[in-house]
């Protein structure tokens, strides 16, 4: 993943979960840039909002 990518990965997961650029960063390394799966990650980790 290029880090326009990333970044704009981030960008939609922090829009997406109010949640900090570090979390959100981990979360997408965590989960090969896949937002779903980002998002229910951050949940697992009681991080994100049930949104």
């Amino acid at each position: 993943m290029s880090n326009k990518d990333l970044l704009t990965n981030i960008k939609k997961l922090r829009e997406l979960t109010g949640v900090g650029f570090k979390d959100c960063k981990l979360a997408i390394d965590e989960n090969n840039g896949d937002i779903e799966k980002s998002i229910e990650f951050l949940r697992k980790k009681g991080i994100a909002k049930a949104s």
